[in-house]
């Protein structure tokens, strides 16, 4: 298991070390700065989960392509990395699948009771 994670870490930074700027590979969807307002990703209220990935329109619904099942919501710049990643992932013969994403903390609190 530890060799698995030390693969995938490393495959992370070298794509990292090879991927072109943030803005070349973006053009498509770039993201929104009027989304990234309507949430602060830094206010109190967000680190401390008190937010609703449903109603807030930084968040985007993850393909099916992308997920292990529907309705699973990310926030819109973190999706569009990973679909780039993805891509690079899949040129190379590698599959990645999104198993979990966004938790506010009444979701999170639900899981652990």
């Amino acid at each position: 298991m530890r060799s698995v994670t030390y693969v995938i870490i490393a495959f992370v930074i070298i794509q990292a070390c090879q991927a072109p700027s943030p803005q070349a590979t973006f053009t498509e969807e770039k993201v929104h700065a009027d989304s990234l307002k309507v949430n602060n990703r830094f206010s109190s209220d967000f680190i401390t989960g008190k937010f609703d990935p449903q109603t807030d329109s930084s968040f985007v619904e993850i393909d099916i392509k992308y997920a292990d099942r529907k309705g699973m919501l990310m926030q819109r710049d973190a999706y569009l990395a990973f679909k780039h990643m993805h891509a690079a992932a899949s040129k190379d013969g590698i599959l990645l699948i999104i198993r979990s994403a966004t938790r506010n903390f009444s979701r999170q609190k639900q899981i652990w009771e």
